[in-house]
């Protein structure tokens, strides 16, 4: 992980392994150089923060905050570590936009922690009683400081994965969709108002200021054949990948992401079709030697059922949902749209 201080003139970095964490500044003319460092942690860091007077705040999986003062160089020393109250590996951590609290989220805990910004003495925890599986890893605060935000591995029973947000005041916390199904990995306030969120979908997108999905929204640019987990977009499981007993059928749910969420469509491919590879492109490299054709979709469609269609007997019952158009192997392409086409052949015999 990686944060700048405000005025962009220093670049903290958060290591893996217990490696610690790194500090870089600049001289303004466009070169950086390491000016401090802390070595002395016995976990990965995820996160580091600088707040508005330079401070600077780290979190480790050894179960330790550390919070250092501004401006240090050579060996960093900690103005203040502890264990955060919650869980045993704190994630992330982040300053109010006034620097007087700080907000934990844990890798190992359904857990939000908030303490002092100076001493770092806990204060009262968030209500995280409705929150039952995952975890809210990810912080942060609203730009004007009244809303504490938070997400990550928590699923919300449909499938995705929401944002979690709490008044400042304290209180009853809201879950508002955001169009993921994977862990969430940052949330980044904008001074407008706006909040920027990415997910390992992989998928990013922009909220405004009411916390509301916008029309800036960018999903998986390749189809996502990771089986889904069920939920809205239909059942998980076996039933997300299936084959038709004698082979020649494959049906699988591609599921493509928007701003206004997950969708999920059937597509199908007739295995028994023996396609040749497309023909090179009327193309040359640099080097003046003719590319070699993509590989899609010519190995799915080239798969061989007759070497062990016994294996994948035990799928659920064959498939019976309309096909998708034919790809320009000669075999089904899973970015066509199925709906309404009609259904294939019964396999002869």
């Amino acid at each position: 992980h990686l944060a700048f201080t405000a005025e962009g003139r220093r670049l903290a970095a958060a290591l893996g392994g217990a490696n610690g964490i790194r500090v870089y500044g600049t001289n303004g003319q466009g070169a950086w150089a390491q000016v401090a460092a802390d070595g002395d942690y016995g976990g990965g860091s995820y996160s580091v923060e600088f707040d508005a007077a330079g401070r600077l705040l780290a979190t480790s999986l050894d179960g330790e905050l550390r919070l250092y003062g501004a401006g240090g160089s050579g060996r960093l020393q900690p103005l203040r570590r502890r264990a955060a109250p919650g869980g045993k590996q704190p994630f992330s951590a982040r300053f109010s936009p006034d620097g007087r609290r700080i907000a934990v989220g844990f890798d190992d805990s359904t857990a939000v922690a908030l303490l002092d910004g100076t001493s770092l003495e806990p204060l009262a925890a968030e209500d995280t009683s409705a929150i039952t599986n995952g975890n809210l890893g990810r912080v942060a605060w609203s730009a004007d400081g009244r809303r504490l935000l938070a997400a990550g591995r928590y699923d919300q029973g449909d499938g995705s994965t929401p944002l979690v947000v709490w008044p400042a005041a304290g209180g009853a916390p809201q879950r508002l969709p955001l169009g993921m199904t994977n862990s969430v990995m940052d949330l980044r306030p904008l001074a407008d108002g706006r909040l920027v969120v990415a997910g390992a979908d992989p998928a990013w997108g922009v909220l405004d200021p009411q916390l509301r999905r916008t029309a800036v929204f960018a999903g998986p640019p390749v189809l996502d054949l990771r089986n889904n987990p069920g939920g809205s977009i239909g059942p998980g499981g076996l039933e997300a990948f299936r084959l038709a007993a004698d082979g020649r059928w494959l049906e699988f749910r591609a599921v493509a992401r928007s701003a206004q969420g997950p969708t999920a469509r059937l597509v199908r491919f007739d295995l028994q079709q023996r396609p040749r590879p497309p023909a090179p492109r009327a193309c040359r490299s640099r080097a003046g030697k003719t590319p070699e054709p993509p590989p899609w979709p010519v190995r799915l469609c080239r798969w061989n059922p007759s070497k062990d269609p016994a294996a994948w007997r035990s799928a659920p019952t064959p498939a019976t949902s309309p096909s998708a158009a034919n790809g320009p192997c000669g075999c089904l392409n899973p970015m066509a749209a199925s709906a309404g086409a009609p259904p294939p052949p019964a396999p002869p015999g």
